[in-house]
């Protein structure tokens, strides 16, 4: 309750100011050139704006002449042209990897605007139709660790949206779009946006409203046998929103609200029998009888946050205060056990100083998370913070988090051709449940005009969030003798990364580049189940990572934008001691993530599951005039791995997922005509779950889709 007062009190004292993260506001992104794509400035991986080429992190920008030319449906089809990144499935979510290595859960961190939206229970955002795309003015990527900058969310990679600001809006505009998946209705939303820049004021207000399917395809689940289900809006059906109001003056005072809704419901495990259908056994007679019962889960999210900052520039010096709240509800299983409500203030400080030779960035932030648990009367407890196996543990809980970070960058050979720069970062996080984390980076680079060499390395730690430590060591009741664990919560996670990039521009519109990587994490977090009591809980395992490559080549001119890129990887599996690990998979580290050893005729086979090991993407775009385009994609998966639910696995062939599109655009009305495949993805985790959904088909068919932007004035 003192957070909502906090955060009305915000909102009236401040509804003219507005948070603006957009350095990029002047880009023109269709007429950008391969030299300017070289010099654009990003802050991603920072706090503070600098060149890709200097930026101490393997960086992708997405800008929305991308995501227009290839006529993306939702963050899916944007990711699926990032190297190093898949789309997996958590149960029936859909999730991603980064470089191989699962991302959902705590490792990934997003970001809109500024204002963080993944949730604050498991550390997820669920990819979908969540954020309308045609909104996004550029997504700025790390594919990389973002500890250093943002912390124990931030393990593997930062995805930071940023919308458009009321400059590139520039009045009000009305989209809508409808995609057909065969028979079933797939892609279908609205939205109303409006803004405008009048002296030093930039305001924005974007919102839409989509209905959509997660998946159309076909699938069966765990135990359940030769069950056959066809995926529906019963099903599969997602309902989402989204609104942002943005507004800044003289982009020194700012503030930014964001809220996004959604319900994504999933189909839960059952079997069916036509002679003897038993509901309370979930044995259905029917898919009709399925729908109807309550194996189909209605899953709710709420994320409104909400920045505030107030730039102090002095000579070589600024000072940047900002204070954040954000009250999350992860998700609400109406007729469940459990809801989870998390409001989170974040205040922080930052004070920059320019010199002759470079940049020197310190700053400190706090946060307190404070999480409630409301549940259904006469549901079993599962309390926060359960220390033993008998204890009640908490149905809330408050926890504080400080940090303070610092960088040093250094140019050097600043009269040379060749020029150099020198980065070193250093955060430290004290948290109530764990030690304190050190996270520091390192970063050295020559660059001309016409290249760029990067050598990195970062170390990177996942923190323990709320779901950890509600599904801990001593989740609900696991067996004392087969599952005894210490006293103390989860332990954070570390990974331990090396990467080497470099970019040569051959013209001024062709460029190749290429990263090579080796990355490992330590004390793995894991869900885990145990059967015998039907008990998830969460645990540290072992030790696993990745190596691979990943180049990009890029072609632009006035009538042609071409993108073609390739990632390579190798699973890292180490032998390292793991007692509690599952007796499939002996001692190796990340047992949740690799397949199971001795089946299938081979005598040990360790991979990682859903995990596409090689995979290409091809995308040119054609100016046939003025106001028409068209494009063709296409998207190439390798064979991978996946789960049959009962302790086996099979080998999934290749994929090629092809995509084309026209478009016309002139004065005020721009509008779309696309076929596209959707893409076939997999249970992204291993171990057998309570029931749930594991080799079902995220998604699968072909869509239509028709899509019209209609400015008003």
């Amino acid at each position: 309750l003192i957070m909502n007062k906090v955060l009305i009190l915000l909102l009236s004292s401040f509804s003219l100011l507005g948070y603006s993260q957009t350095p990029s506001d002047t880009i023109d992104w269709t007429t950008i050139s391969i030299e300017q794509l070289m010099n654009l400035k990003v802050s991603v991986a920072g706090k503070t704006e600098s060149e890709i080429k200097t930026t101490p992190g393997i960086i992708t920008v997405i800008s929305s002449e991308d995501i227009k030319n290839n006529k993306c449906r939702d963050l899916v089809d944007v990711f699926n042209m990032v190297p190093g990144f898949a789309i997996s499935k958590d149960d029936d979510y859909t999730s991603f990897t980064s470089r191989g290595l699962y991302a959902f859960e705590g490792r990934a961190l997003f970001l809109i605007d500024g204002n963080q939206i993944s949730d604050l229970y498991f550390g997820a955002f669920v990819l979908g139709n969540e954020i309308p795309v045609h909104l996004i003015d550029k997504i700025e990527i790390i594919r990389g660790p973002g500890s250093v900058t943002y912390g124990g969310t931030a393990e593997l990679t930062v995805i930071k949206i940023i919308t458009k600001t009321g400059e590139k809006v520039d009045g009000i505009d009305v989209s809508v779009r409808h995609g057909q998946l065969g028979s079933k209705v797939g892609h279908q939303d609205v939205a109303i946006n409006a803004g405008k820049k009048v002296g030093a004021f930039d305001v924005a207000l974007l919102s839409s409203y989509s209905n959509s399917l997660s998946s159309g395809g076909t699938g069966s689940f765990l135990y359940s046998g030769d069950a056959v289900y066809t995926h529906n809006e019963k099903s599969a059906g997602v309902k989402t929103g989204f609104f942002a109001a943005k507004a800044s003056y003289k982009e020194n005072t700012n503030l930014q609200v964001s809220y996004t809704t959604s319900t994504i419901n999933e189909l839960f495990a059952f079997g069916l029998d036509s002679e003897n259908p038993d509901p309370e056994n979930n044995v259905f007679a029917s898919m009709e009888e399925v729908y109807k019962s309550d194996r189909v889960n209605y899953n709710t999210f709420y994320n409104l946050s909400t920045t505030l900052s107030h730039k102090i520039a002095l000579k070589k010096i600024y000072i940047l205060p900002s204070f954040q709240h954000q009250y999350n509800h992860p998700f609400i299983k109406p007729g469940k056990s459990e809801s989870i409500i998390i409001n989170r203030i974040k205040p922080s400080l930052l004070g920059v100083y320019n010199f002759s030779l470079g940049e020197f960035l310190l700053g400190g932030e706090f946060f307190n998370d404070y999480s409630h648990i409301d549940r259904v009367e006469g549901e079993p407890k599962i309390n926060f913070l359960r220390t033993a196996i008998n204890e009640t543990g908490k149905d809330a809980v408050s926890i504080y988090n400080y940090a303070a970070y610092t960088n040093l960058q250094l140019n050097f050979l600043k009269n040379s051709a060749i020029k150099g720069s020198f980065n070193g970062g250093l955060r430290i996080d004290k948290n109530e449940l764990f030690d304190a984390q050190l996270s520091p980076r390192v970063g050295l680079n020559f660059h001309s005009k016409k290249f760029y060499t990067k050598f990195l390395y970062n170390n990177a730690f996942r923190a323990p969030l709320a779901a950890n430590n509600v599904h801990s060591r001593f989740g609900l009741n696991p067996d004392p003798e087969k599952f005894s664990r210490p006293t103390t919560s989860v332990s954070p996670e570390r990974l331990t990364s090396f990467e080497i990039e470099g970019s040569y521009s051959f013209t001024k519109s062709l460029a190749l580049t290429t990263n090579v990587y080796y990355q490992y994490i330590n004390n793995l977090i894991e869900f885990r189940f145990n059967p015998d009591n039907y008990d998830l809980y969460s645990d540290n395992g072992g030790k696993m990572g990745t190596k691979g490559i990943e180049t990009e080549l890029k072609y632009q001119t006035k009538k042609w934008h071409v993108k073609l890129n390739y990632s390579l990887l190798d699973p890292i599996f180490s032998a390292y001691p793991n007692p509690y690990a599952s007796a499939y998979n002996a001692p190796l580290g990340g047992e949740t993530y690799i397949t199971p050893d001795a089946i299938d005729g081979y005598s040990t086979r360790n991979e990682l599951m859903a995990v596409p090991y090689s995979k290409v993407y091809f995308s040119p775009t054609y100016s046939l005039s003025k106001t028409i385009k068209v494009n063709v994609n296409g998207l190439f998966l390798s064979s991978m791995w996946v789960d049959n639910g009962d302790l086996t696995t099979r080998k999934i062939d290749q994929q090629f997922i092809f995509g084309t599109s026209v478009s016309y655009q002139k004065n005020h009305i721009t509008a779309s005509l696309s076929c596209h495949d959707l893409l076939n993805s997999y249970q992204i985790l291993g171990t057998p779950w309570y029931g749930a959904p594991h080799n079902t088909l995220a998604y699968k068919g072909r869509e239509i889709s028709v899509s019209l932007i209609y400015s008003l004035f």
